[in-house]
């Protein structure tokens, strides 16, 4: 297991979200990237073995391409959880950002269901022309 963070950022409402960017902050921590998925993306940020898994805030910025500014900037306190495979453990936590909730300390079932829906979509699609070239 890998301790990190994770946010399913779901995209509904905003038209155009994807292409922009994102940094996603806690404990000391931070990555930043592309937003590439329509629908719902999933941005993780990776943690120490040791981290502190007491209660901490974790921060989520969205910036549209070609703005200066982070569009979305919402925070929420976090306590970290320990979860193994058998071959090991570490703490990590995931949590959900929409439009209608802001950044939640935990994945509502609807947001985990319409994820693993995206991921299946994704997986069964043809490959596009480009992929390839």
């Amino acid at each position: 297991m890998v301790p990190q963070v994770g946010v399913y950022v779901v995209q509904d409402g905003y038209s155009d979200l994807a292409g922009g960017t994102y940094e996603l902050c806690t404990r000391g921590e931070c990555a930043k990237g592309e937003l590439k998925e329509r629908g719902i993306a999933h941005v993780t940020v990776g943690l120490p073995d040791d981290v502190d898994p007491d209660i901490a805030p974790v921060c989520l910025r969205v910036t549209r391409a070609g703005a200066a500014k982070p569009f979305i900037d919402d925070s929420v306190d976090v306590k970290l959880i320990h979860t193994s495979d058998g071959c090991g453990g570490g703490y990590s936590q995931g949590l959900a950002y929409s439009e209608e909730d802001g950044l939640l300390p935990n994945v509502p079932k609807g947001i985990g269901k319409a994820w693993a829906q995206h991921r299946t979509a994704e997986a069964t699609a043809g490959p596009s022309p480009t992929a390839f070239s």
